[in-house]
């Protein structure tokens, strides 16, 4: 019989290929991807690893959809952060 740790290794294996994928598709950036597969398997394990196995899948694509939602929230955000600079850089120089 397995031990937790075990199982949780087993089961992160089998769902890192397709966690990978949908964050590799979301963000159009590997490294993007890594980090928010890394911070899901990390979040799955400390928050729920002692719940049971079969709880573990739609848990883990839950975090996993939720951390790509907050990568989503964080890059709009740098996005205005850099256009507002921009903008009020050029407007200093210009004006």
């Amino acid at each position: 019989m397995l031990d937790s740790s075990q199982s949780m290794e087993r089961f992160l294996a089998s769902v890192e290929r397709r966690a990978f994928r949908m964050a590799q598709i979301a963000t159009n950036s590997t490294d993007d991807a890594l980090d928010i597969v890394l911070e899901a398997m990390l979040s799955l394990v400390k928050r729920c690893g002692a719940k049971p196995e079969e709880d573990w899948k739609p848990l883990f694509y839950r975090i996993l959809v939720n951390s790509i939602g907050v990568w989503y929230g964080r890059t709009r955000v740098r996005d205005r952060w850099r256009r507002w600079r921009g903008a009020v850089g050029s407007a200093m120089v210009g004006g």
